[in-house]
């Protein structure tokens, strides 16, 4: 059932800031997929949430179980991350990509546990929805005498090599997202709770993980999302032939309590990680996600962030608000980059936390000059979230935590208009209440970036080829007006519009708002005045010749050159071939990279490169993990440089299986470049590349990063149709260039880890 919200009362804290003062009605500050929402539940209790958009490329599908951290049995912390694992395989005769890669029509697969719940997350052409369907009702449907011991210890070097994967030991309580979460609610509330260390997840059984499995993963628990490109009734036929079968079941965890943590005064804790840039990262506790505090302390917290960052001259960049929702509470975090932080004493990064206590007493007090652009940094922020159909930050993230938090899905929608309608008084109470004096900071000294490679989902669903939902990308303009490029692309799906202006003098600026606030995105890009030629950057809501001549009138004061700015050329690093060790004292892993350039300077040769990075990542990535168990698993990365790629395959191997490791991808590479490794025929290769290509294109940050390389490569905006074109006529020859690329002598390789464990005279040439 859909529910409309009127436009009445709060309509005058819509005004536009410029001409009549137009009110603009909510509806066209809503995502259109809010509007048409189907909630319901089959008889055997699952809930199913269905939000179709029309102008989605792709359907995104997701199946979210009771079966999150807090429901970890006590001494036994990582049973939900293994349950995760062991009913990804078991519902799959084959772990890990290499199955998501027998299924070219879905674009992306992953699978998460967070602190409530476990998400099963496909996002297919629209083609293959029912296929989606299907392997989602398998793993409800998962016999639970499949879970044996040799599976659970399989697994269960899985997910310890996952945790290592940042290089640090699984120990509990280390991490900095554990610190933080016991930091701020204590070791007594559930979202305290320390997490998993390789003690405890090597002392889950079998007869463990099947009971936590029949009372955590039961119908009666689930939720199944359906949200984007697909048609509803088609949607809710195979869903019931699908899961209408299954038996009615609740587990343990159907009821829903919230559980705010008792108040306390501010703790700060500072430590020292290995490298990177200092951090300082502040949480509080708020209340659960359908109450409206949360909102006003959003909004008072944007306050004081933007006063924080005035009087902080070490920031790298303006601090960064987010809110992470929960069942019992929910986590409004504001985190900042410090530079000229390194010394051990960190004074620096005291100076930067008094002043972010200043910053919260000013709003607190009544100064709440900023309240205006607060709120439309955080509409804009909440429909940023909705401009990806899933995995991460997602509007079927969005869905899904409204729904199984309060039970309505349109809570999304009830949480823009709260965020548009906070008041100065409402800010100012949320902040005396919630955030000054409160919370829980910890300070990271040269804090490492590293993270470790994300899961991947596979399936057993049918082979499934059909008409493809999408099969071209939005249209860009590439406009110069004195001397300024503009560079636009329209992107209908969310009335979101976002301008970036990239300068030879200056680091990327980026802003985006509401289609019915972008007056102050004009306002915004006349004021920043680069001192050298810039690109202009803007995607979204908006028509190509009226976003020219708002640019033209915003940039009509900035300084002229007679050169059009944008990113400098990529500079081309040597690769030196041969194998060469980085001592890293005291990693627990070692990082294994391999590095080949490859040449990309016309369509054929990206397809080729694809093809090559795709596959050849996918069979390491099988080798290492689902065979072996030596590694968490391999993911790649390209960079285009000029006329050529740097592509880049990663793999954290356990440091007392390096030598074989590195034996292992030898043997993957030449089998792959004499043939004997299989591929996949021309037209699932094609598929899986148009796929990749669409989902490039599907959001508006993504548009803009595709661009931004294509052009800094000596590229035409117009580069990706040209490829996507080409993707069609995808035959034997991409093949068999692909195989001709994949030539070991030619490989970079190093091995970064600790010097006890590095081989010192590495196998392998």
């Amino acid at each position: 059932m859909t529910h409309r919200i009127g436009i009445g009362a709060w309509c005058w804290g819509l005004l536009i800031t410029v001409g009549l003062g137009v009110c603009t009605p909510l509806s066209a500050q809503t995502p259109r997929f809010l509007d048409h929402i189907v909630s319901y539940r089959l008889a055997n209790g699952l809930r199913v949430v269905l939000a179709p958009d029309s102008s989605a490329r792709h359907a995104s599908v997701e199946l979210w179980l009771a079966s999150g951290t807090i429901h970890d049995p006590r001494g036994q912390r990582g049973t939900a991350h293994l349950l995760e694992h062991v009913s990804a395989a078991l519902a799959a005769p084959v772990d890990t990509i290499g199955r998501r890669q027998a299924q070219p029509l879905y674009a992306n697969s992953n699978a998460q546990v967070r602190r409530d719940h476990a998400r099963y997350f496909l996002l297919v052409d629209p083609s293959a929805l029912d296929a989606a369907l299907a392997t989602h009702a398998a793993r409800l449907a998962l016999d639970r005498s499949t879970i044996t011991d040799s599976i659970v210890r399989q697994h269960a070097d899985i997910v310890v090599n996952e945790g290592r994967g940042e290089g640090t030991p699984i120990t509990e309580g280390v991490q900095p997202y554990w610190r933080l979460q016991t930091g701020t609610y204590g070791d007594t509330h559930p979202y305290g709770l320390i997490g998993e260390s390789e003690t405890s997840v090597r002392s889950i059984t079998a007869a463990d993980l099947r009971a936590f499995a029949e009372s955590h993963a039961a119908v009666g628990d689930a939720l199944l999302l359906v949200v984007g490109a697909f048609d509803v009734p088609a949607a809710r036929a195979r869903i019931a032939a699908r899961f209408g079968a299954l038996p009615a079941r609740a587990g343990m965890s159907a009821r829903r309590w919230r559980e705010l943590p008792p108040a306390q005064s501010l703790r700060r804790d500072m430590q020292r990680a290995t490298s990177g840039p200092s951090r300082i990262t502040r949480r509080f506790a708020l209340p659960p996600l359908g109450d409206p505090a949360l909102e006003h302390a959003e909004v008072a917290l944007r306050m004081a962030a933007a006063r924080w960052h005035q009087h902080g001259a070490t920031f790298r960049q303006a601090p960064r608000v987010s809110i992470e929702p929960g069942m019992l509470a929910s986590d409004l975090t504001i985190d900042a980059e410090v530079t000229h932080a390194e010394r051990v004493d960190g004074s620096v990064i005291m100076a930067s936390s008094r002043a972010l206590d200043s910053a919260l007493a000013a709003v607190a007090r009544g100064d709440t000059a900023a309240l205006t652009d607060a709120r439309a940094d955080a509409t804009a922020a909440l429909l940023t979230l909705h401009d990806a159909l899933g995995f991460q930050r997602s509007r079927t993230e969005q869905l899904g935590e409204a729904t199984f938090f309060t039970g309505d899905p349109n809570v999304a929608r009830v949480r823009l208009r709260r965020l548009q309608r906070v008041t100065r008084t409402e800010a100012m109470r949320a902040a005396a209440d919630w955030l000054v004096g409160r919370g829980y900071e910890l300070a990271l000294v040269a804090t490492s970036e590293s993270r470790p490679p994300e899961g991947t989902l596979p399936t057993n669903a049918p082979m499934v080829f059909g008409t493809s939902g999408a099969r071209t990308i939005a249209e860009t303009h590439d406009t110069t007006v004195h001397d300024v490029r503009f560079i636009v692309t329209p992107l209908h799906t969310l009335p979101v519009v976002r301008i970036s202006v990239v300068s030879d003098s200056a680091p990327v600026a980026t802003r985006q708002r509401a289609t019915g606030s972008i007056a102050q995105l004009w306002t915004w890009l006349a004021g920043l005045r680069p001192q050298s030629g810039a690109t202009v950057y803007v995607e979204g809501d908006i028509t190509p010749s009226s976003a020219v001549n708002a640019l033209s009138r915003a940039t009509h004061g900035w300084l002229r050159t007679t050169k059009t700015g944008g990113l400098p050329a990529v500079a081309v690093a040597p690769l030196t071939p041969g194998v060469r060790n980085i001592p890293a004292p005291g990693r627990v892993q070692t990082q294994l990279r391999i590095e080949l350039r490859i040449p990309s300077a016309t369509p054929a040769d990206e397809i080729a490169l694809r093809v090559l990075r795709k596959r050849l990542t996918a069979a390491l990535n099988t080798r290492l993990r689902t065979e072996r168990r030596w590694s968490y698993g391999a993911n790649s990365t390209v960079a285009v440089e000029g006329d050529s790629s740097r592509l880049t395959m990663l793999a954290e191997v356990q440091s007392d299986r390096v030598r074989e490791s590195l034996q292992e991808a030898e043997a993957v590479v030449r089998a792959f470049a004499d043939g004997t490794l299989r591929l996949p025929d021309h037209q699932v290769l094609a598929e899986e590349i148009r796929q990749e290509l669409l989902l490039d294109h599907a959001t508006l940050a993504s548009i803009e990063g595709s661009l931004r390389a294509d052009l800094a490569a000596g590229r035409t905006v117009h580069w990706r149709s040209l490829l996507l074109a080409r993707v069609a006529t995808t035959n034997a020859e991409d093949v068999a260039r692909a195989r001709r690329l994949a030539d070991w002598s030619r490989m970079t390789i190093t091995l970064t880890g600790d010097p006890q464990t590095l081989p010192q005279a590495p196998s392998g040439r």
